[in-house]
């Protein structure tokens, strides 16, 4: 496992969240509808089918009914975690760490700020 070296709290995306979709842009390839695991002000993590390389340029889109987004960024590690699926079987799956250019951080910034809303609003209500 990596060492986690993040330097801003972060929030875990629930796993069937439904108020937006992650979308990633490596060059040619296209990643639609993927997992994203977590979010802070300066990056995201996200899965991937495939690997994706440490340093690589990407841009990562974030599409809502309110509005869609896409950032730069540069992944920062990447590492295999295969998943079990429905059919209980195996299936490749990579981690992968993205860190969102610093040059927009107030559009960084909005994102988290989104979702944490999203996050709170998607919670059930607890009876008194």
């Amino acid at each position: 496992m990596f060492n986690d070296s993040r330097k801003h709290a972060r929030l875990s995306v629930p796993k069937y969240y439904t108020g937006g979709s992650f979308h990633l842009i490596d060059g040619d390839r296209k990643y639609h509808y993927i997992r994203a695991n977590d979010i802070c002000v300066a990056g995201v993590g996200l899965d991937l089918p495939s690997a994706v390389e440490r340093g690589k340029q990407v841009k990562v889109c974030f599409t809502s009914q309110e509005w869609r987004a896409d950032f730069e960024g540069t992944v920062m590690w990447c590492e295999r975690a295969d998943r079990i699926g429905v059919s209980k079987q195996s299936y490749q799956n990579y981690r992968v760490g993205i860190q969102l250019s610093p040059e927009n951080s107030e559009d960084n910034a909005l994102l988290y700020l989104t979702l944490k809303d999203g996050f709170e609003q998607a919670r059930p209500q607890q009876s008194a």
